[in-house]
């Protein structure tokens, strides 16, 4: 589940980052300068994004003398994380990316300077905003579900992509996981292939979000693909979405009998 989260968050962070450098460079950049510039973008977010933990971490070591209340510390915790973020849009770098490497060193080394409440209060806090947000997320794609019901769409376009996703994902997962197995102890098992191949074609916000932004200039083309990606986003979340528990309990009660 580890590699499915961090796969998850990972595919959506380039995704948005690829998206940002096509449309504003397509007709500037060439494909090497936008490939390089994509590399720059990355690594700086990275950085950044590291950068700011890390000074999260020292903050929280040395006010300890202070003896800070457990709300405190959860605040400069989230406060830190917003840093992170608005300094990448300020510096137009990624600030989703560079939220992610925030977290995770904040998650490796802030987390252990806090006092014990407020690690304990801090995962509560992450897991409600993060239950808030998902739960707003599939609300809001709920009613747009039904408000674009009378939009344009185009049922081949629908099939042609969703056969794509699935091709292109289980091809993807099944080559770089044989290269993994090449010099892992702890190979993939077909099993486990399998797992994160359906679990990782489930289409969310992010895609919604990118269709959204995108403008073609032509309001039928914007709004076939706006619906296509809608019709997407609910499909594969009803029948990948629904795959995924059966598999990975055949798959840990297999592993637990053996």
């Amino acid at each position: 589940f580890e590699v499915l989260f961090g796969e998850g968050i990972m595919n959506d962070s380039f995704s948005i980052v690829l998206y940002q450098i096509i449309t504003r460079f397509y007709n500037i950049f060439t494909s090497m300068q936008m490939i390089t510039y994509f590399i720059f973008l990355f690594f700086s977010s990275c950085i950044l994004g590291i950068l700011v933990g890390f000074i999260c971490s020292i903050f929280l070591k040395y006010m300890k003398i202070f003896k800070l209340q457990r709300f405190q510390e959860i605040s400069i915790i989230i406060i830190f994380a917003f840093i992170s973020y608005t300094t990448a849009e300020i510096l137009d770098l990624s600030a989703i990316i560079s939220l992610l490497f925030c977290s995770i060193s904040l998650s490796n080394y802030a987390f252990y300077n806090l006092s014990f409440p407020a690690r304990e209060e801090s995962c509560i806090v992450a897991k409600l905003l993060s239950s808030m947000a998902e739960a707003f997320v599939f609300t809001y794609l709920g009613l747009s579900f039904f408000t674009m019901a009378q939009s344009n769409y185009s049922l081949a376009f629908v099939l042609v992509e969703f056969f794509a996703i699935t091709f292109a994902r289980y091809s993807t997962v099944y080559i770089l996981t044989g290269l993994t197995n090449m010099f892992s102890d702890s190979p993939f098992t077909v099993g486990e292939k399998q797992l994160i191949s359906i679990a990782g074609c489930i289409r969310g916000a992010i895609a919604f979000g990118l269709a959204m932004s995108f403008e073609t200039g032509d309001m039928i083309k914007d709004s076939i693909l706006l619906s296509t990606t809608l019709i997407l986003v609910f499909v594969t979340t009803m029948i990948f979405g629904a795959w995924t528990p059966i598999v990975s309990k055949k798959l840990y009660d297999k592993k637990s009998k053996s």
